[in-house]
């Protein structure tokens, strides 16, 4: 089966970014301890997420090295070599009267396919694309590099009854279950987003202040359901962006946990409260400040595989709640 990628779709799809990928064997590492958190589990423990130990972190860059010739260099290059920046000064979306909506395939850029993750455009027409035959045999522990469904994308929804008749996925879903031998639990999810391909949205804000994140998404626990939300004011996909200082509860930076099935969520995974902090209260979860009007990038970038996204939605109304499939994009 054929999936419809988006660096096929011609100018203004995937270009290239200034993504800081020198952090990716720390990545790996860090995902070896902490990749296989169960969503369902609220007993896993996160407050390591930030560090890393020496010793782990040397041992798993020697075997991914071992794995893949010179992954990271080679990667990053040939990735560079088919990018083509075709941004411009254009935005996707403008801000009108505190509320800012668009469709998460239009996007102002794409990073290249990166450590065999790439965001994958589904519309009208697109073949579906469900075969997902586990390789076998396939030996290894659970966070080992084997990995049993290196190609695989296991739902396909008809792209005409999303928002704009289309929606991205991030595969190939790799991680679909947390206990499951084989998984590459270690690849199919990352603490570090600016080390994963991001989209991104430029967007123009007329008013500052505080705006309340929304996404129509389709999530499948306990592992295809994160979602890492960035905000962006120089072009530059960093950390900071995807964990900026907040005075909110039980913070660890700006992550959509998504519920089953196509709805408009705005949980956010705590470092305790994994499943949305206090019942998902909106002025506490997802949301992001605008410092000025201007123009800024919005960052979408995979915590987990295999998640579906159609729609954007951005509100200074705390009380204000998608329906269908949301309110208009705003031009």
């Amino acid at each position: 089966m054929i999936a419809c990628f988006a660096w096929l779709l011609g100018p203004g799809c995937v270009v290239e970014s200034s993504v800081n990928l020198s952090d990716e064997g720390a990545d790996e590492a860090t995902n070896d301890e902490n990749g296989a958190d169960s969503d369902s589990d609220d007993e896993v423990d996160e407050s390591s997420e930030d560090s890393t130990d020496t010793s782990e972190s040397a041992e798993s860059s020697e075997s991914t090295e071992s794995t893949s010739t010179d992954t990271t260099d080679s990667e990053s290059t040939d990735s560079t070599e088919e990018s083509t920046d075709t941004g411009g000064n254009d935005v996707e979306a403008e801000e009108q009267d505190g509320l800012l909506v668009f469709e998460a395939e239009n996007t102002w850029m794409v990073d290249p396919k990166h450590w065999n993750n790439e965001w994958v455009l589904f519309e009208a027409g697109t073949p579906e694309y469900t075969d997902c035959p586990a390789q076998s045999p396939c030996p290894g522990d659970p966070k080992g590099e084997c990995n049993p469904y290196a190609d695989c994308d296991d739902d396909f929804f008809p792209a005409e009854e999303q928002s704009g008749g289309a929606y991205m996925e991030m595969l190939p879903n790799r991680r679909r279950d947390d206990h499951e031998e084989g998984t590459g639990a270690n690849l199919g999810v990352t603490n570090n987003p600016h080390t994963r391909p991001m989209m991104w949205y430029r967007v123009r804000f007329t008013s500052s202040g505080r705006f309340y994140a929304w996404v129509r998404a389709f999530g499948k626990g306990p592992a295809d359901n994160g979602l890492w939300l960035g905000f962006d004011d120089n072009g530059v996909a960093e950390d900071g962006d995807f964990k900026p200082e907040m005075d909110i509860p039980d913070y660890a930076g700006m992550r959509f946990q998504l519920k089953g099935g196509w709805q408009w969520q705005n949980c956010r995974r705590g470092q305790n409260q994994h499943t949305g902090v206090n019942n998902c209260n909106v002025e506490e979860n997802m949301m992001i400040d605008v410092p000025a009007p201007g123009v800024y990038n919005i960052l979408i970038g995979m915590r987990e595989d295999g998640v579906d996204v159609d729609k954007f939605v951005f509100s200074k109304d705390p009380n204000f709640v998608p329906e269908g499939l949301g309110p208009d994009v705003t031009p």
